[in-house]
């Protein structure tokens, strides 16, 4: 008997322990944090009743070189509440009526009234918690209680016989430890059917009215088979289901199921999304941006050949966007007319300054530029200054208008505030937009010098 208890308790810590991995690992590096499904209250308690067929196995009942026990079936009912702590783990307090019969030589029958402190575990649910649904369920089931049992022991022809403790209606009682499994189905959210097998091992030895030989060491037992219905209490609640129809990720979401699944379908969504926007903006960029870097220049002009307008220039040559060579009245007026002295028209140009991008900052070389602007004005008096704002092709015109306007305003600026020039010799002009390359070119963002006599 002792090997039975010590079983029935190894058993009782292993799934314990195999619950308990469950749980941590299901938890481990989570955040505090929990989904409002977690947060949710759910319902525990349930009632049930079944009806069966108890059969003993006992000394008069059993021949020892045979497999089935020489015994009658007899009908036995029962009934059990239960609160189940979460989808996988529960206990329930039972009830069994179990009469039973059999016969050698004697004729035995008996009743046994049987309370029992159960424990349940749903296999399923622990090692496949995040299953579809949690309509079918299989348990294994365990327990210890106490058994109430008396005996009548009689011969075939009725009269009684007293060969033990137990004669006719006295009462004896012992300690029952059941073991056993069921299979339950749900329904409906708030009624589950199911049946259940169990073996009822018992520490005493007379319940058919007869001592062993070899004393406790093979008591007498009974074996329960039965069918049955479970009320789930509150279950049809929809706000508040019941635990017992529910899954380990139903009721815990973090641990996979649904929630782990949107969050995968959303993750494959975004994967998606990202590599149509790879194919369809960046790759085509990318492809752009590798023709651009890496074209061929045949002409080593600095301009690819797929926008070369002049695949012959010579070497030193200055080329425009397009690879056109720049005539010498247009270097004269980009670099500044030489030591000064004015053109053929009349007119002296100073180098041109240049900005970033939708800016109107100076840079050192601009104010050095600058510099000397000024300092050919103060020398010469007789000498008036048009200043010529430019921007590139990106952007509206009317945004480029005011930004070609300021930047050859921020150029007056520093004269006249700075180097003390009479803001009357000196006149501003914005250009807005050039004509030309439809990106954001250098060249078109600038400032022009041109000088006249009055």
């Amino acid at each position: 008997m002792k090997r039975v208890i010590i079983s029935i308790i190894a058993l009782s810590i292993l799934f314990g322990n195999i619950y308990a991995k469950t749980e941590n690992d299901s938890t481990k590096n989570e955040n505090t944090k929990t989904s409002k499904t977690t947060k949710a209250k759910f319902n525990h308690w349930s009632i049930a009743a079944n009806v069966g067929f108890g059969m003993l196995d006992g000394d008069r009942a059993t021949k020892m070189h045979q497999i089935i026990p020489q015994a009658g079936v007899d009908l036995a009912v029962g009934a059990s509440v239960e609160y189940m702590i979460n989808p996988v783990w529960g206990f329930y307090l039972q009830y069994n009526y179990l009469p039973y019969r059999a016969e050698k030589v004697k004729v035995v029958d008996g009743l046994a009234h049987e309370a029992t402190v159960n424990g349940t575990i749903n296999l399923l649910n622990l090692f496949h918690g995040c299953r579809r649904s949690g309509k079918w369920n299989l348990y294994f089931n365990f327990g210890a209680g106490a058994s109430f049992y008396k005996a009548r022991v009689s011969d075939v022809t009725g009269g009684n016989v007293a060969e033990s403790e137990v004669g006719y209606d006295e009462l004896a009682y012992c300690m029952t430890f059941p073991l056993g499994v069921s299979v339950e189905y749900a329904p409906l959210k708030w009624l589950s059917i199911y049946m259940a097998a169990d073996y009822r091992i018992h520490t005493e030895d007379d319940f058919d009215g007869l001592f062993n030989e070899i004393g406790n060491m093979f008591p007498d037992n009974i074996g329960n088979l039965g069918i049955g219905v479970r009320w789930l209490i509150g279950g049809q609640n929809a706000n508040r289901p019941h635990v017992k129809t529910m899954t380990l990720c139903e009721v815990n979401p973090r641990m996979g199921g649904k929630d782990n699944d949107d969050r995968l379908d959303e993750l494959e969504k975004r994967v998606a999304a990202l590599e149509n926007k790879i194919n369809d903006e960046i790759t085509p960029a990318i492809d752009t941006l590798n023709s651009v870097v890496f074209a061929k220049d045949s002409d080593g002009d600095g301009v690819p050949d797929s926008r070369d307008r002049h695949p012959n220039t010579p070497d030193g040559a200055f080329v425009n966007y397009y690879g056109e060579p720049f005539t010498a009245d247009q270097i004269s007026k980009m670099m500044g007319g030489l030591d000064g002295k004015d053109g053929k028209d009349g007119v002296s140009y100073f180098p041109s300054i240049y900005f970033d991008h939708n800016s109107t900052f100076l840079t050192n070389y601009s104010n050095s530029i600058i510099a000397d602007v000024a300092r050919r004005l103060f020398n010469d008096e007789s000498l008036t200054l048009t200043i010529t704002g430019y921007c590139d092709y990106t952007g509206t015109e009317g945004y480029n208008e005011g930004l070609s306007n300021r930047r050859a305003q921020t150029v007056k600026d520093v004269l006249v505030n700075k180097y003390g020039i009479s803001a009357n010799r000196i006149n501003t002009v914005g250009k807005g937009r050039t004509k030309g390359p439809k990106d954001s070119f250098m060249p078109n963002r600038r400032c022009d010098f041109e000088f006249n006599k009055k």
